[in-house]
């Protein structure tokens, strides 16, 4: 299983084939895997997030949109963003209780390593475990704080459980 290693302000699990990592930015929370090299195997990169307690309401330009028993919750489409700094918008998926980022077999063959696919949450709560990459299952508590707000994750029951808590309550 993988340890959570916290930063100042960041999250970081090593998933083997990639690293997570989850901080809080300007736009909410911050979730991107870097992949240090190309990924073994041929065909498009998928990324799979089985997501729980949440349901969803639709799409946009700008992801997808999750109603949880706390509010609303957007997950932003995905960005591939190779070293050479060339982006690439990744098809961001829902079905069946699993969102699917996809990065095409073409950008993933012709990108310059380090790699970053990097999609953006608004969120109070999120409930994800990653069900493709390897070490999914996490443990402990971690938490990262700006000057505004903290990001508090732990492991619950096989999922990765983060909530976003504003200093002054």
């Amino acid at each position: 299983a993988a340890t959570p290693q916290r930063t100042e302000s960041a999250l970081l699990i090593d998933r083997g084939v990639a690293k997570e990592r989850l901080e809080i930015g300007k736009a909410g929370l911050e979730q991107s895997w870097e992949f240090a090299t190309r990924p073994a195997g041929a065909g498009p990169l998928v990324v799979r997030l089985g997501v729980a307690d949440m349901a969803i309401q639709g799409t946009n330009g700008k992801g997808l949109r999750f109603s949880a028993a706390d509010g609303e919750i957007s997950y932003g489409a995905a960005t591939w963003i190779d070293a050479a700094g060339n982006r690439t918008p990744v098809s961001t998926r829902y079905h069946a209780g699993v969102i699917e980022l996809t990065v095409p077999a073409g950008v993933v063959d012709a990108a310059a390593y380090p790699a970053l696919l990097d999609p953006t949450i608004s969120t109070a709560k999120l409930l994800m475990v990653p069900e493709r990459l390897p070490g999914g299952r996490t443990g402990g508590v971690a938490v990262g704080c700006n000057t505004s707000k903290c990001l508090v994750a732990w492991g619950q029951d096989g999922y990765l459980v983060a909530r976003r808590v504003q200093l002054d309550g």
